[in-house]
């Protein structure tokens, strides 16, 4: 007997898999694409964080890690952690 708890999984599972294959098509071009989109969340974000160091700090959803990146210096361990494989792998880890 199906439940709607089976078919919030299936969506959820659904949604995952749509997630991950739209960035891994998208992966070679992100960073183009937003440099001409003049994007800037990575610089609003790190003028929002207090200026103290972070023993560890986690990039939720860190894509090509240009947040990461903007806010390494104020954590002693920073982690990125993505849905698509294809993005985070090209990133080197950093201590």
């Amino acid at each position: 007997m199906e439940t709607l708890q089976d078919h919030d999984f299936i969506l959820e599972a659904s949604h995952r898999q749509c997630v991950e294959e739209l960035f891994d098509d998208y992966a070679d071009d992100f960073d183009r694409h937003l440099g001409a989109l003049r994007y800037d969340i990575p610089s609003c974000l790190l003028a929002m964080l207090p200026m103290a160091k972070f023993n560890r700090c986690i990039d939720l959803g860190c894509g090509t890690g240009l947040a990461g990146a903007r806010v390494r210096a104020r954590c002693t361990l920073l982690e990125g952690v993505d849905l698509p494989r294809k993005i985070p792998e090209a990133l080197e880890p950093t201590t």
